[in-house]
């Protein structure tokens, strides 16, 4: 947590394998899975990031996410105070 420019952020990080490039433009998009379906098994629905981020919309609290891939991931949420 931290407070930047009017703002209180909260990050949730993680060090896993990130996201590839060709998936962040859609981790947003309903029932979207990243990853190869040929070599790995999908889990869940794809819908998680959706509903979080339609929440958020509707709470004008902004989400983002920031991913490198063999790096880790970061999702940030920026409150207005």
């Amino acid at each position: 947590m931290e407070q930047k420019d009017g703002k209180i952020l909260c990050h949730v990080r993680d060090q896993g394998c990130g996201i590839s490039r060709a998936d962040r433009e859609h981790i947003f998009d309903a029932f979207y899975q990243g990853g190869s379906l040929l070599t790995s098994k999908p889990h869940g629905l794809g819908l998680g990031l959706n509903i979080a981020k339609q929440l958020c919309d509707q709470m004008d609290i902004a989400l983002t996410v920031e991913s490198r891939e063999h790096q880790g991931t970061t999702a940030t949420l920026s409150f207005n105070t």
